[in-house]
């Protein structure tokens, strides 16, 4: 499906994958890019877990299990997070950064990895890929940023910087650091 499409976002990661997923779908309809969309759970807004698009976006969530997310074809590889998970198939969290590094290798030169740089094992996966490279997180060294983080009140509140300049306030309606990370 996904070698049909121009622009191939998938988005990979032990934990986040069905939330970053739906908020992506969220943001390119709102764009009007009209996605076609595979979500691993039910999105309200397009009344279930998929959306045949009419346009050249496909945004998809993109599962590590049995390195199925192997046989994506995307040109944006989203690295959420790798940790040690779906212990029946990985041995180690070096085979689960060996998947995720051959995966995000798929995009090759042309492609970008965008990835979490708070997560260690998405650094050294990232490293190791020859593709432009989009780093998101807390620290500083992160590309993409969030600062100004107001996590005690709901909605959480923060500031998204690119490159050291602010470039929105959000406002999301969920709880928790790990949500921020979602977000980014």
């Amino acid at each position: 499906i996904m070698k049909g499409h121009k622009f191939n976002v998938a988005v990979s990661g032990t934990h986040g994958k069905t939330t970053t997923t739906s908020m992506l779908s969220h943001i390119t309809l709102k764009a009007n890019l009209d996605p076609t969309i595979l979500v691993g759970g039910d999105v309200d807004a397009i009344e279930g877990n998929y959306k045949i698009g009419d346009s050249e976006y496909f945004v998809t969530e993109a599962c590590e299990y049995m390195d199925s997310f192997l046989d994506f074809n995307p040109n944006v590889a989203i690295l959420l997070n790798e940790e040690m998970e779906h212990v029946d198939y990985f041995k180690s969290i070096e085979q689960i950064r060996e998947s995720f590094t051959k995966y995000a290798s798929i995009v090759g030169r042309d492609g970008v990895v965008v990835y979490n740089i708070d997560d260690e094992n998405t650094v050294i996966s990232a490293e190791q890929v020859q593709a432009r490279k989009v780093s998101f997180g807390l620290s500083e060294a992160a590309i993409i940023r969030a600062v100004n983080i107001d996590l005690e009140r709901f909605p959480i509140e923060f500031d998204v910087c690119v490159e050291g300049e602010q470039l929105m306030h959000v406002t999301l309606p969920a709880f928790g650091k790990h949500s921020v990370y979602n977000a980014l």
